[in-house]
């Protein structure tokens, strides 16, 4: 079986990189018309009951990065691991099952969704056994085969959510469209997997838990401090400004799909590596590139952030557009801090993980509740912004100790920051010269953005270019 150190780093990130964007296309198409066509109190009910479902299924999440963990170490039992997920998971659930049963009435009434108990198993069931699935081909290296079959999954789910959404379904209706397209991606996973389970043995067991009591609570800790926000709005504030915070938040999801994909391999790559010069290559190449995103959608936001939510979801969410701009900023922040947490768990450090994990939510939700009480949802923006600095400057102490040759400023990065400032100068000159009455107009000003800052990286950045072309040759363009 191939191991995660023999694929080519670039190519993989590349091609999942490529589905990760049509993924996110795919769903911020569906998350418009849902917006619109249910409003802000049943659109933000909805998101608050799978912000609890993704919190609740953290412990599951905590293990799953432990199976990854394991399954991407060189000699792995990797039948055993796998028998041991397919025998783990439903035990949580059935727990996890009862757990919700026993609290239904505070699910209703916190959500203001009916059948709020249907929908959290339907869709705890379904993503539950996908995303440990989905862990263990990533842990061979294989991102971009697991993410295409993410991409699947998000083509099958908004057809499926729009039809019976506009069936009259509502809520449900979206709950019901993701959960059937991922049980039908399931099968596909595990035939990707090509792995037969075996029954694990105790040591097996044993080598899993030594990570997975680290993992589970880091693990629980991030889930709670990204959902952290929309909690709080919900429980201090109400739906509507739920509403109004999920819609900034879905704006700026192209800030963190590169880092998401850099981070699902390089975790695995810095595992699988024999030499600490190669680890740290690795993480140092994946700082650079982490941003390439992120920075220009926070320079962007500066300039188009009421023109984007108002087009795209309507004036009465008007209120969205200062959030925008800090959940975009902290999105730049955390696309760095990000890469240095999964570069932490690789090198085996899941405790070092677990303390920076709840020094920041505890920053965050000391800062947050009173600055939600004085100023609203911005509040809770501002103090997720300042936490994920603060991670961001322990995680970078950490990984100078643990790798002294990583480097965390490099030229890449800077010349993504002058590209950015120079693209976000062009459009607001651009914006200025045009009047936005619809969203082809709006697209024709991103477009103008994107070319600006694409262009500008393309003349100033050697490495860039450099970059790109070995990509292009690794997949046989140049043959």
């Amino acid at each position: 079986m191939t191991e995660a150190r023999e694929l080519s780093f670039s190519l993989e990130i590349s091609k999942a990189a490529i589905a990760k964007f049509l993924m996110a296309a795919v769903g911020f198409a569906g998350t418009i018309l849902f917006a619109r066509v249910l409003g802000p109190v049943t659109f933000g009910g909805y998101y608050l009951l799978f912000s609890i479902v993704k919190f609740t299924d953290r412990p599951l999440g905590g293990l799953s990065v432990a199976f990854k963990k394991r399954f991407s170490e060189p000699k792995a039992e990797k039948g055993r691991i796998f028998g041991f997920a397919l025998l783990s998971i439903p035990v949580y659930m059935l727990f996890l099952g009862i757990i919700a049963f026993l609290a239904r009435g505070h699910l209703s009434s916190y959500t203001g969704l009916n059948h709020a108990f249907f929908l959290f198993v339907l869709l705890m069931v379904t993503t539950g056994f996908f995303f440990p699935l989905q862990g263990l081909i990533e842990g061979l290296g294989k991102v971009s085969i697991a993410t295409w079959i993410d991409l699947v999954r998000s083509i099958l789910t908004t057809p499926l959510q729009i039809v019976l959404v506009l069936a009259g379904y509502g809520a449900a209706g979206i709950a019901g469209g993701l959960s059937l397209a991922t049980l039908l991606t399931i099968p596909v996973t595990v035939w990707f997997l090509s792995l037969r389970p075996a029954m694990p043995s105790f040591e097996t067991a044993r080598h899993i838990w030594s990570y997975a009591r680290y993992s589970i609570p880091t693990v629980a800790i991030g889930k709670a401090y990204k959902q952290l926000d929309l909690l709080l709005l919900g429980l201090l504030v109400g739906q509507t400004a739920a509403g109004n915070y999920q819609v900034a938040f879905v704006l700026t999801m192209p800030s963190l799909l590169l880092t998401e994909v850099l981070g699902n391999g390089l975790m695995a790559r810095v595992s699988n590596a024999i030499s600490d010069r190669a680890i740290a290559t690795d993480i140092t190449n994946s700082l650079s590139y982490t941003g390439l995103v992120a920075i220009p959608v926070f320079f962007g936001s500066l300039v188009l952030s009421n023109d984007l939510v108002v087009t795209f979801y309507g004036p009465e969410y008007t209120d969205a557009g200062i959030l925008l701009i800090g959940i975009a900023g902290y999105r730049m922040v955390q696309s760095q801090s990000e890469m240095m947490y999964q570069a932490v768990a690789g090198l085996d450090k899941p405790r070092t993980n677990l303390i920076v994990g709840s020094s920041t939510i505890t920053l965050n939700l000391l800062m947050g509740v009173p600055l939600i009480l004085e100023f609203g949802a911005i509040g809770v923006v501002v103090a997720t912004f300042f936490s994920e600095i603060s991670r961001y400057l322990a995680f970078r102490r950490i990984l100078r100790a643990e790798v002294s040759s990583v480097h965390f400023y490099t030229r890449p990065l800077g010349e993504q920051f002058v590209s950015a400032a120079i693209m976000a100068a062009v459009v607001y000159v651009t914006r200025g010269q045009v009047i936005i009455n619809s969203w082809t107009d709006l697209f024709g000003i991103l477009c103008v953005g994107v070319m600006t800052y694409g262009t500008v990286l393309f003349v100033i950045s050697d490495h860039h270019r450099t970059t790109a072309l070995a990509i292009m040759d690794s997949a046989g363009l140049f043959r």
